[in-house]
């Protein structure tokens, strides 16, 4: 666990301290595969382990600074017929967690029991990849992997009526799902194909085109992409070990026009797409995730198959054409 402080130097840049503590998974719970913070302090977190074909997910506390005192107040137990575990989520109105397996997404409500499994969807597709909406407590979009589609799932549902929308968001496997923290229509996806593509799920069918699309946003696979929790920013990484910064106010603009506009805007070519702000080429290897800081609305944070955890702030040119725009 990563604790940030910032200073301001003479030039306005910042140093940036790094607290590190940490949390060793119990040898029976195997490799520690993801992890979903509770609280926007970080003092309680959803820790998804995997061993073979056996997966499971912790819910710890660490209040206290000490290693010794962290504790595993929750244990979310899933079922061995639906996988391995693959993502976790966090819904930030209702703390309910959702985990994405090769087989099914499991959603869970957090609390005192043992484990309180609300409900549990059994899919077709491998999920390789699921996030709540922050508009919709009820509703995650879902990326499965080699079919290269995503779907959206209301969890209010049965499991046979579930599934909302699904569409071929990628020519090759869909590899991450995310929605915009400013708009509950406004979804964005990454792929093998290293497209970035962003839709609007009112006005989105199996057959129709994306409200936007960078072919080429990353080399190789797009791993993961994250929205700014308050700007018109967004952050991707990929295969290519590289992690980039986009400016996507113009495409967010383009969702609020009505249907007919954005059509003939998409026709006519004056729908922007998003623009590159930044490179951060600080790893060797894949990076297969990226998160924006809490205590800093410009500090983008990156891991790596080359076993580094990267901080990086965003650089003053690229922080003020945005600001400027």
């Amino acid at each position: 666990f990563f604790s940030t402080a910032s200073e301001n130097d003479a030039r306005g840049g910042a140093d940036v301290g790094l607290e590190v503590e940490c949390w060793k998974s119990p040898r029976e719970h195997g490799e520690v595969w993801a992890v979903a913070s509770v609280d926007p302090k970080g003092s309680l977190l959803v820790i998804g382990t995997r061993k073979h074909r056996n997966s499971s997910a912790n819910v710890v506390s660490f209040e206290d600074s000490r290693a010794e005192e962290y504790e595993v107040v929750q244990q979310l137990v899933i079922e061995r017929d639906y996988g391995a575990f693959n993502s976790v989520d966090v819904s930030e109105s209702t703390a309910a967690v959702a985990i994405a397996c090769q087989k099914a997404i499991c959603v869970f409500a957090l609390g005192n029991a043992q484990q309180d499994r609300t409900a549990q969807f059994r899919l077709g597709d491998r999920a390789v990849c699921c996030r709540w909406s922050a508009h919709d407590a009820h509703v995650l979009c879902v990326a499965h992997g080699e079919s290269g589609e995503i779907s959206l799932l209301d969890t209010r549902l049965s499991e046979s009526s579930a599934t909302v929308l699904k569409v071929r968001a990628h020519a090759y496997a869909s590899r991450c799902a995310t929605f915009s923290s400013s708009s509950g229509h406004i979804l964005a996806t990454g792929g093998d194909d290293g497209a970035l593509r962003m839709w609007d799920t009112r006005n989105c069918a199996s057959d129709a085109a994306a409200l936007c699309s960078i072919n080429g946003a990353h080399e190789h696979s797009v791993c993961s992409v994250r929205f700014h929790p308050r700007f018109g920013l967004a952050a991707t990484c990929g295969t290519d070990g590289l992690g980039r910064i986009w400016d996507i106010n113009s495409a967010c603009s383009a969702e609020r026009s009505t249907r007919s506009r954005l059509r003939n805007s998409m026709l006519s070519g004056e729908c922007q797409h998003p623009s590159l702000l930044m490179t951060c080429p600080d790893h060797d290897d894949a990076v297969y995730d990226v998160a924006w800081a809490h205590d800093d609305d410009f500090n983008l944070a990156s891991v790596s198959f080359d076993g580094r955890f990267c901080l990086r702030p965003m650089l003053d040119d690229a922080r003020y054409r945005f600001l400027l725009t």
